[in-house]
């Protein structure tokens, strides 16, 4: 049987977002760099979906010069310039907050992919997280000239690409193929 062509979509989830930004920025004193900051999601949200059959935030991901990068969660993080509009603010390249993750909204298995991210990433500056990024087959494959500034997009699909084991990949396409029969 070949494979299908389906895109995987998931929708992003904006609240989990905002408490998955809040977990990172307070297992790091309250403040981040923005570019770290992605890259920690991307590579939570990557794991997770590897892992579990989902990520964590959904959302369409993109390949730009500096690595894959969640559309919505930049917007969002563009528009915590405002101080009040989220319990976190982005000022210059650094995102802050003094506001306490709400861990109810994640599941264990969010957590326990942001413990495992951290550890493993969480110390990294932004650009050495950047360059693991462009390491992936996923960015390679969706940006393929770093000589020029795009945007392209980055299919979830992708994210498989440098797993051994991507037998979840099917599962995945098939529980959308199954829902997309009912819209």
């Amino acid at each position: 049987m070949g494979k299908r062509k389906t895109n995987i979509k998931f929708p992003y989830n904006r609240e989990k977002a905002i408490q998955a930004t809040l977990w990172f920025l307070n297992k790091h004193s309250g403040i981040l760099d923005r570019l770290q900051l992605v890259k920690l999601m991307f590579l939570a949200d990557r794991e997770h979906l590897v892992r579990y059959g989902r990520p964590v935030v959904g959302g369409n991901y993109c390949a730009m010069k500096l690595g894959p990068v969640l559309s919505e969660l930049l917007d969002d993080l563009n528009h915590a310039k405002n101080e009040g509009t989220f319990p976190f603010q982005s000022i210059g390249h650094n995102v802050h907050t003094d506001s306490k993750a709400r861990e109810e909204v994640l599941s264990e298995s969010d957590i326990e992919v942001f413990e495992i991210v951290d550890r493993e990433y969480g110390k990294l500056d932004r650009f050495k997280l950047a360059g693991i990024t462009h390491d992936l087959k996923a960015w390679k494959k969706n940006y393929p000239d770093e000589n020029i500034s795009v945007s392209n997009p980055l299919p979830y699909e992708d994210f498989f690409l440098d797993v051994e084991d991507d037998s979840i990949l099917e599962i995945i396409r098939d529980n959308q193929a199954a829902w997309t029969r009912f819209e």
